[in-house]
């Protein structure tokens, strides 16, 4: 099994590729994927597809009301995952209700003229793909609420505050600027590349910060 399978290098692409042209006998290869058409075409030609779609939101939310202990904490956390609900219920596990908490508190800091290389450095202990998940869920905000100004529209609502801050001092098009940059930053992670994690937060953050104070 591999997952998620679009995060492939070329290299490891055509490995893949000659094996499935090529396959043992009894093997079989399970790619999960998010996004498909990020593999190769000769990939895709040579795999069957099946959607696994989520689902609904009211077995969504009936499903994590019972892990959560709550309708009220099973709501806000599917509409903050996207409407995924195992997603939800990994975010709103202690751990990564921290971590999200600190960015909050990282990126407020930053808003009030906080160093950001110096955030970045109080963050060097947590996941820089985990941190750049969040921050590319946030500029996904931040974009809906700049092209369409509904409040409704954007997955975390307890951020408004800060989103309407960062959406007041920029431009969409440098949102989405930022937004590939993480988008690039994690993939290469993601792939197992090398790219210095502390640089890429230390860069990412700097970012964040000319925008939200420009």
């Amino acid at each position: 099994m591999l997952s998620p399978a679009e995060a492939m290098n070329v290299a490891a692409s055509n490995a893949l590729l000659k094996s499935l042209e090529e396959p043992g006998q009894r093997t079989q290869f399970i790619l999960l994927a998010d996004v498909p058409s990020r593999l190769l075409a000769t990939i895709r030609s040579r795999c069957q597809h099946w959607s696994l779609p989520a689902p609904d939101a009211e077995q969504s939310q009936a499903w994590l009301a019972e892990q959560l202990g709550g309708k009220e904490e099973a709501a806000f956390w599917w509409q903050v995952s996207g409407g995924l609900p195992l997603l939800a219920f990994e975010l709103a596990a202690p751990t990564a209700r921290a971590l999200r908490q600190q960015l909050h508190e990282t990126f407020d800091a930053l808003v009030r003229g906080a160093e950001p290389v110096a955030e970045a450095a109080r963050l060097d202990r947590q996941s820089t793909e985990s941190i750049l998940w969040y921050g590319i869920a946030w500029l996904e905000d931040l974009i809906r609420l700049g092209l369409s100004g509904d409040a409704g529209r954007v997955r975390n609502p307890d951020l408004l505050p800060l989103y309407r801050q960062a959406v007041k001092n920029a431009r969409v098009r440098d949102w989405f600027r930022l937004l590939d940059y993480a988008r690039e930053q994690r993939r290469l992670l993601a792939a197992g590349g090398n790219p210095n994690p502390q640089l890429v937060l230390e860069a990412w953050l700097v970012r964040w910060s000319a925008l939200l104070r420009s």
